[in-house]
């Protein structure tokens, strides 16, 4: 099996580079040994003043179904600016509604997951960042809350096609870009 190359990408004005993918790699690899959610802090490097190279912050590691990931970046010339978590489970979509919702925040201006079902890291990035998409994105986590309240065998994974509705309807309003790394 050939391994695809892994390159620099990116995803409107940020530069994500190799060394950064390769970390988000790593943590999914950590996910997939150890069935928790592994996580870390997306950072600006502020040293860089030709491109916005996204480095690693702090990372953190949750249980199998959710993670809290620290605003923390590693150096002072590093400013948070997202974050990057893994799911366990691969599901048809890399985000789940809480998922979305939480990058909708007006703080959050990049956010990646890793371990859908092709096991690709998806990341969206905000185009307007004086405004939040949570609106758009509350409406999923509540169907998500419905669901749970009626099967205590419940997953957190809401039905994918509502997801990805959501997601079309903030790229197609230029609310978000959306990159498959």
């Amino acid at each position: 099996m050939s391994r695809k190359r892994i390159r620099e990408e990116r995803l409107d004005s940020f530069v994500i580079p190799v060394s950064t993918i390769e970390k988000m790699n790593e943590l999914n690899h950590n996910t997939y040994k150890t069935g928790k959610e592994h996580g870390m802090a997306l950072c600006l490097d502020k040293t860089d003043k030709k491109e916005m190279k996204i480095v690693p912050g702090k990372s953190s590691v949750g249980d199998e179904i959710s993670i809290w990931v620290p605003e923390t970046c590693n150096k002072k010339e590093h400013k948070y600016i997202g974050s990057f978590h893994t799911h366990p489970r691969p599901s048809e979509t890399a985000f789940s509604a809480m998922d979305l919702f939480s990058s909708c925040s007006v703080r959050s201006k990049l956010d990646c997951v890793g371990m859908n079902e092709r096991g690709e890291i998806v990341c969206f990035a905000k185009k307007n960042q004086k405004e939040s998409c949570q609106k758009d994105a509350k409406a999923l986590v509540e169907l998500e809350n419905m669901y749970s309240e009626f099967d205590e065998e419940y997953d957190g994974d809401i039905i994918p096609d509502a997801v990805i509705k959501t997601v079309d309807k903030l790229v197609e309003n230029k609310f978000i870009s959306k990159k498959i790394l």
